[in-house]
């Protein structure tokens, strides 16, 4: 029978909320992979039975878990299933038995509430998708990709203080913070300047217009007054450059004053003489190179009525004077660009001491608001200080500094181009650190430590099973990867790894259909990983590539099915199965290479993979 919400007992109204999103994830058109569905309305949910359970097994493949709900097995084993993996250690805490009825406990309502919101998420990006002309298949993926670039975080987040201002800024206070090396433009988790000149200077006419930028977001750091550029890089880089206020261009004006006799005041009154002396002495190529000033110029839809016609051309020393017109009063270039009495604000947005997870949440709660980060993005944003997120950046070739990233590496001990040119060669695709995404989980295949439950062990997924790591080493307790040297070996044998998985490719050793490509050229993420994996293990024990090894494992490769469930769990037993058969196509000794790892890491991610080998084929 049907319940009026209205007669839910005092305590558990917000089961009319779960009923609503039950009820909208329920309706409307689905990914390509999901059986066929019933909708419903949230009045059918019935919370007075059992009846409520199968509503939820209705939609469960919104949820994106890591197996399937039988409602049919009964309601707890149901729901216990449901919260093992949802991640929650303690599932029975989350639900009751009442008479042989199942009912939710806060904590149940808070963990399943969570899930929903995050699913119905991604239920608008696809249903978006759809909408933008994209087919069914594109959006299908559209959804998938937006799941595994997830990490969803518990009820106990929310209730966790966000500690962050909104405040509003004068340009000149970003200028002055830079000059002194009070911001940091260039963290290592942020991609490089991107911006054409033409983009910075619609950037810069939109200022000179007084036309509002959206927030500057900061990160300070405890114990650090350097305030990181979250997001907005773009922009203040072009501003910084447009009025030679950038620390690298300014770095370069003091060098050629010292090396070449180029009056340095000449670079803030007479940029073009500056600019022609530098070429002179030796030979300038374009400015953006240096982060030097770019001139204006006014965007073609403009008329000779437009009213900064007459800044056109100019670079900003020669237009300080010059008046524009800002929230209807006239003020000089130089007074908006460098002076506290403008009344041009950017809007910003400083967080500070925030809580890791929270901080994963307003992530996510902006990427709804237009801005497309991803997980790894986002991970190297909260855990750059970490000596292993560097090291990831460094091996994966996302960032070459290897001053800045890991001084400690010893040189000539590493090829830093081994894995960026192996990567290349598996064409993996590059762009959006997913080489790093790709490094970091093979990182985390082998570092963290996961609690193995004989009969239902975690698999959590790629993002979460690097959270982990990330999480792990950034705790207050011992992590081998906290240490410099322990960092150094690991890049070693990763590198190996990389060699030895080039050379048997090289030599034609994988087969076509393994990759995911009938040609084995452009290979897919899981397969990459897969035997990146056992090719390092097995380079830790001095296996190397000849002939015996390369027909072994095209023998193994070529018996390989490929995997068509993409459900963590599915993955987890794929990657364990394959491995341990490519560890014995290459005759690695395991008793040999589980004390190894235990001495070099801590702990044997063998013991982590023979907990998960057995899981479905497909």
């Amino acid at each position: 029978m049907n319940t009026d919400l209205d007669d839910v007992p005092e305590g558990e109204s917000d089961l009319e909320s779960l009923a609503e999103k039950l009820a909208t994830l329920s309706q409307g058109e689905a990914p390509t992979k999901f059986r066929a569905r019933s909708p419903f309305e949230a009045n059918e949910v019935d919370w007075a039975t059992n009846a409520w359970i199968h509503s939820l097994a209705e939609v469960q493949e919104w949820l994106n878990l890591d197996g399937t709900l039988e409602p049919a097995a009964g309601a707890a084993e149901t729901l216990e299933t449901l919260f093992s993996m949802l991640g929650v250690s303690a599932s029975r805490e989350c639900f009751g038995i009442e008479e042989g009825h199942a009912r939710l406990t806060d904590i149940g309502i808070g963990h399943l509430d969570v899930r929903l919101d995050t699913a119905i998420g991604y239920k608008i990006t696809f249903s978006e998708s759809l909408d933008e002309g994209s087919s069914l298949g594109e959006a299908t993926r559209a959804w998938d990709d937006a799941w595994e670039d997830t990490v969803v975080v518990g009820p106990e987040a929310a209730r966790t203080a966000v500690h962050a201002k909104v405040d509003t800024w004068q340009i000149y206070m970003f200028k002055d913070r830079a000059k002194v090396d009070g911001l940091e433009l260039n963290p290592s988790y942020q991609r490089g300047v991107v911006w054409s000149d033409k983009e910075s200077c619609e950037l810069i006419d939109s200022v000179l217009r007084g036309i509002p930028l959206p927030s500057i977001i900061l990160n300070q750091r405890a114990g650090d007054e350097t305030l990181e550029i979250v997001d907005g890089k773009q922009r203040l880089t072009a501003i910084l450059r447009f009025i030679g206020g950038h620390p690298d261009a300014l770095k370069f004006v003091k060098r050629m004053e010292e090396e070449a006799g180029v009056d340095a005041t000449l670079f803030d009154t007479n940029y073009r003489k500056w600019r022609a002396a530098v070429k002179k002495q030796r030979g300038l190529t374009t400015e953006d190179e240096r982060f030097l000033p770019f001139a204006y110029r006014l965007p073609k839809v403009s008329g000779d009525k437009d009213p900064l016609q007459p800044l056109a051309g100019k670079y900003y020393c020669d237009m300080k004077e010059d008046i524009v017109q800002i929230e209807g009063r006239g003020e000089t270039v130089r007074r908006l660009f460098e002076l506290p009495m403008t009344s041009y604000k950017l809007s910003v947005i400083l967080y500070s001491d925030t809580d890791i997870h929270q901080i994963h949440k307003v992530f996510g709660l902006y990427n709804r608001q237009g801005k497309k980060l991803n997980a790894t993005e986002v991970r190297n944003a909260i855990y750059h200080h970490l000596h292993l997120t560097k090291l990831l950046l460094l091996l994966s070739g996302d960032s070459s500094d290897s001053n800045t990233l890991a001084p400690y590496l010893e040189a000539g001990h590493l090829d830093l181009r081994a894995i960026p040119d192996m990567l290349e060669a598996m064409n993996v695709a590059g762009g959006r650190f997913n080489r790093t995404k790709i490094t970091s989980w093979v990182a985390a295949f082998m570092l963290h430590r996961l609690e193995n439950k004989p009969s239902n062990p975690i698999c959590p997924g790629s993002t979460s099973l690097i959270e982990g790591l990330m999480l792990a080493v950034a705790d207050k307790k011992p992590h081998p990867m906290r240490n410099e040297k322990a960092c150094e070996q690991f890049a070693k044998d990763l590198q190996k790894g990389a060699t030895l998985l080039q050379d048997l490719r090289n030599m034609n050793a994988f087969a076509a259909g393994f990759t995911g490509d009938k040609h084995g050229v452009k290979w897919e993420d899981l397969p990459a990983v897969t035997a990146w994996l056992a090719c390092t293990l097995a380079a830790m024990t001095g296996i190397s590539a000849n002939e015996t090894v390369k027909a072994a494992v095209a023998e193994t490769t070529r018996r390989t099915e490929r995997l068509t469930k993409q459900q963590a769990r599915s993955q987890w037993g794929f990657i364990a199965r394959v491995t341990f058969e490519l560890l014995q196509a290459m005759s690695v000794n395991l008793d040999e290479l589980g004390p190894l790892l235990e001495k070099r890491f801590g702990h044997s991610c063998l013991t982590v993979l023979e907990a998960r080998r057995e899981q479905p084929r497909s």
